[in-house]
């Protein structure tokens, strides 16, 4: 979800944080789906490369690292800002998030080098799991706090 936003200014010339925050949200998934878009390359090749999926595994734990800030700086922008049933949506962003975090991690550990070497097939099976629940949650997150942080920002 692209929302082409562009950087507000307040009166006395200072970016706005909701347009910060919409930009870094939109860059962000921008970048997931450009990696995955990679990644989901690299699968559907017949034969392991190892260089091609070594490349694209760092750039997406990369990614990983800078999501959770991001989701946390969203929160504490909508802090008191959000009703009680939209702040329990963005707690449950906060643990979607982290169970996905659990999850790429044990499936990077699971599938080391060799083991992919020895069943690129089954890799390649559970890699493309893995890659539909990532983006299906960064489309709902998107989906989520683009309208919350736009009403917080009184637009």
């Amino acid at each position: 979800m692209r929302s082409n936003t562009i950087l507000k200014t307040s009166d006395d010339g200072r970016f706005d944080l909701a347009s910060i925050l919409l930009r870094e949200i939109d860059e962000a998934t921008s970048t997931l789906n450009a990696c995955l878009g990679e990644l989901e390359e690299v699968l559907a090749r017949p034969e392991f490369e190892t260089s091609a999926l070594t490349s694209v595994r760092l750039r997406l734990a990369g990614i990983r690292l800078t999501r959770g800030p991001l989701i946390t700086r969203v929160s504490e922008f909508l802090s008191g800002r959000v009703t009680e049933a939209e702040k329990a949506a963005l707690d449950n962003l906060r643990t979607s998030h982290q169970r996905i975090l659990q999850a790429a991690t044990a499936h990077t550990s699971k599938w080391t080098l060799e083991a992919i070497g020895n069943d690129w097939d089954n890799y390649r099976r559970e890699t493309r799991a893995l890659v539909s629940r990532w983006r299906s949650k960064s489309d709902q997150d998107a989906q989520l706090i683009h309208p919350l942080i736009r009403r917080a920002a009184g637009r």
